[in-house]
This record gives structure tokens, sequence and C-alpha cells, in this order.
């Protein structure tokens, strides 16, 4: 992630950023910008609802595969 000042972000091969959060996104942009403490609760706020969209992707997934599943069942 940090390596001497620099940030890297790698991606996997289906260009999924990997180990990567929006609290790290907002991390690094607070840190540069040398924005006071009291920004980091939106950083949390903002890492809160990127972790929510997961879920909510994931389980929107999990019922696709699902379904998928009961009709090839039939």
């Amino acid at each position: 992630m940090e390596s001497n000042g620099k940030y890297f972000i790698h991606k996997d091969d289906n260009n999924l950023v990997q180990g990567f959060t929006a609290f790290n996104l907002c991390k690094i942009i607070f840190t540069v910008k040398q924005l006071s403490i009291q920004s980091y609760s939106v950083i949390a706020n903002l890492n809160k609802l990127a972790l929510d969209h997961n879920n909510n992707l994931f389980n929107s997934i999990e019922l696709l595969q699902s379904n998928y599943a009961n009709i090839l069942l039939t």
C-alpha cells in the first residue's frame, strides 16, 4: 500500500482493486491535504457506505446464483 511516501493500488486479473477500502483512499486524500483529524468521521461514514454497498452486491450475486441453480434443477 505505502512505500517511501508513495501509495500503490493493486488490481487483480478482473481489474478490481484489492485490499483497498474507501477509508484508505480518504485517509490518503486527507493526509495529502493535511486536513484536521475531525475529517476522519467523514472517512468512517464513507467506508461504511462502501462496505454496505459491497455487502448488498455480494447478497445480490448470491441470490442470482441461487436462482440460477434453481433454474438448472427444474
